[in-house]
């Protein structure tokens, strides 16, 4: 008997078939099988699934319900009774719910399909039980494959069980359900993606009376249409679901041919353009079938959701899974404030071929591209211009098409300011330098030498600093170079003189070469580039060094003798534990701070000596401490952090120092031994030569 009908079916048939089936039953409509005269048809087989939400997968929920599904089919609550029939099926939810996450197999899954074999390299482990006078096992296996073609989903779970006590002997259960479900993983350039699913579920429970049977085999194929937006519109498919319901020695065959096509997540509904049905036109029958159309369109539905994940990937930052995106120039130069011009390309990643693409631009750091959106096509690249921020450039590209999505981060490599850690000889960059090239693809270089890289982190860059490095300071990461920034030095060279008529006569001098080095190169941007100026540090190299020489003839009472020591120097930046003092014997400590509003730099100095003068008397010989400390020229700073004498140099253009000299004078008085006032004069000088930053200063 041969029947044709038209299925309206909603769009919830589509997202939610299986779970809807599964969770709810399906109420399927038919007319009673009646006898009919020769050449007459009887109408085809009428789904109607109940409203059911819209899963994205074949879940442990989907897959519990399609198990209960079969053994109401099956009547095994007629053949074992209810309480057996009930712990099979506890058996087989358990299974189900214990199956482990999906785990990649080898090999795509397409040569089973038609045989719908239980996949062979998707292993799991017998769970066996003993209960109610019952001996079996139930087992489940699922995987999935992530292959650059073809992505397969392949499950499968079976279980059997039978009576061992008087009570129950003869009587036996079996469950075995296969569902095998691909699809492309990538569309083609014309936005097809082939899909396809097949199934098969069997129930067969047995007494010594009589034997239940209930099952299908079903099979989808067809070809999916992807929008411009890269989702899933609509799916043409044709389908052939085998169903059989026996009851020996009864015995019920009919087949279902389904075409049509349907929507995927989208409103509208669709009608089935034809369903041929084969056999008795039985309710047990349509029943079967409609749960083997839901579990094959509920399989190719999921890999079709998975497929679109796929190549929409957030994962893929730089691009995506199927697509990318390519630049003229490959690797773009652009300073703060300038603009390049982009060629966009959008090419499929399997065979390079260019794509149609929606391209959107995104200035990530404030920047400008123009035009926001443009379209690409096979031989005509996307036109953009991007403008750079007076800061990092970076800017990102999104491409949609039919072919998939793609997304490209550009970030350029731009120093925006230096700072030198003269104790630890390091280098510190800050800027945007993206993500860490690695060793083979990067570099700084100072002045031309290439410095060690220690740590590479998105805005910041540490190198080595080796002492006397200086110059221009580029970075460069993947063949693309940033901003080059200056790193200055000044070498100072001072004289110190302090001569005072206390108690006889003093001469002291210290001559120190004060070196520093330091980052100014912000301060004199100007434009939308300018930044509010401040006053700063710059740090003393350690190759810093000073000598000093002293005499002084005294007589202070009947004590009279002479003094006088000489020694060098060497600068030191750690300070000692109470944070006043360096815990150096000996040391020179230059410190400075630049102020570009006042064309200034604050230079500090203090110079020790620990029992660096020698001296004799008519007591006898004695040692003491060199210390240059106070001065009547600059400010003397004497607190818990800062100890030394403090000088103000000008700046000329560029943070050049003129040449010059300072002096000052001071007057000292003491009491006595008579316990009159002794008084005197105090004259301090302080000169140095001009110098020149280095490099100069653009």
């Amino acid at each position: 008997m041969r029947g044709r009908g038209t299925i309206a079916v909603s769009r919830l048939l589509v997202a939610g078939l299986v779970l809807a089936v599964l969770a709810g039953g399906v109420s399927s409509c038919s007319q009673s099988s009646t006898a009919k005269e020769p050449g007459t048809t009887t109408p085809g087989p009428v789904f109607h699934p109940p409203p059911g939400p819209d899963p994205s997968g074949l879940t442990a929920d989907v897959l519990v319900a399609l198990a209960r599904r079969a053994f109401d089919l099956s009547g095994a609550r007629d053949a074992l009774g209810s309480a057996a029939a009930a712990m099979f099926l506890q058996q087989i939810e358990g299974a189900i719910r214990s199956s482990p996450p999906l785990v990649k197999a080898p090999g795509p899954a397409s040569a089973r399909l038609a045989a719908v074999a239980p996949p062979s390299d998707c292993t799991g482990s017998p769970a066996p039980f003993e209960k109610d006078g019952y001996r079996g096992e139930a087992t489940i296996a699922s995987c999935e494959d992530r292959d650059p073609d073809r992505r397969s989903l392949k499950y499968s779970v079976k279980g059997s069980m039978a009576g061992v006590t008087p009570e129950t002997q003869g009587k036996t259960a079996a469950f075995e359900q296969t569902i095998l479900a691909e699809a492309d993983a990538c569309p083609s350039a014309e936005g097809k993606v082939k899909a396809e699913a097949a199934a098969t579920m069997y129930m067969q429970t047995g007494t010594p009376e009589f034997s239940l049977r209930a099952g299908f085999n079903a099979a989808m194929a067809g070809t999916a249409t992807v929008s411009s937006q890269a989702s899933v519109d609509t799916y043409e498919f044709s389908a052939t679901i085998g169903a059989e319901w026996a009851r020996y020695p009864a015995q019920l065959k009919g087949e279902a041919r389904v075409a049509g096509t349907i929507p995927i997540g989208s409103g509208a509904s669709v009608q089935y353009s034809q369903v041929d049905w084969v056999g008795p036109n039985d309710e047990s029958g349509t029943n079967i079938a409609g749960d083997g159309l839901a579990t094959v369109m509920n399989g190719v539905h999921r890999q079709l959701v998975r497929a679109e994940e796929y190549w929409s990937d957030d994962a893929y930052p730089s691009n995506g899974r199927c697509l990318r995106i390519t630049l003229q120039p490959e690797k773009p130069q652009v300073k703060p404030l300038e603009t390049v011009e982009l060629e966009v390309a959008v090419r499929r990643k399997k065979d390079e071929a260019e794509v149609e693409a929606r391209v959107e631009g995104d200035s990530l750091c404030q920047g400008d591209m123009s035009p926001a959106t443009a379209d690409a096509s096979p031989g005509a690249s996307a036109r953009m211009a991007y403008t750079a921020p007076a800061g990092a450039p970076c800017f990102e590209l999104k491409a949609t098409s039919r072919a998939g999505k793609a997304r490209l981060s550009w970030h350029g490599i731009f120093i925006e300011r230096l700072t030198a850690d003269e104790e630890n000889e390091m280098l510190t960059l800050e800027g945007g330098f993206g993500e860490d090239p690695g060793p083979a693809l990067r570099s700084v270089t100072i002045g031309g030498m290439a410095a060690e890289v220690v740590r590479w982190w998105g805005p910041t860059v540490q190198c080595r600093l080796p002492p006397g490095w200086k110059g221009d300071v580029v970075v460069e990461a993947d063949g693309v170079k940033s901003n080059a920034v200056p790193l200055t030095e000044w070498v100072v060279p001072i004289i110190f003189i302090d001569r005072t008529d206390m108690f006889g006569s003093y001469q002291a001098t210290v001559s120190a070469t004060c070196r520093f080095r330091g980052d100014v190169h912000w301060t004199l941007l100007s434009g939308p580039l300018a930044v509010p100026p401040v006053a700063f540090p710059v740090y003393p190299e350690n190759t810093s060094t000073a000598s000093y020489s002293m005499s002084q003839q005294f007589q202070i009472g009947d004590l009279v003798g002479q003094a006088s020591g000489a020694g060098t120097l060497a600068q030191v930046v750690r300070v000692g534990p109470t944070g006043v003092e360096p815990a150096a014997p000996s040391y020179l400590m230059c410190e400075g701070e630049l102020d570009p509003i006042l064309s200034k730099l604050r230079l500090s100095l203090r110079a020790f000596q620990k029992d660096g003068v020698q001296g004799t008397s008519n007591l006898g010989a004695s040692t003491s401490d060199f210390l240059a400390l106070d001065s009547t020229i600059g400010q003397t700073q004497d607190s818990a952090l800062v100890r030394g004498m403090v000088f103000t140099l000008p700046l000329s253009t560029g943070y050049d120092i003129p040449a010059g000299r300072l002096t000052g004078q001071g007057t000292w008085e003491a009491t006595n031994a008579s316990g009159g006032t002794d008084r005197g004069t105090i004259d301090q000088a302080l000169e140095w030569p001009a110098v020149q930053a280095s490099p100069p200063l653009r």
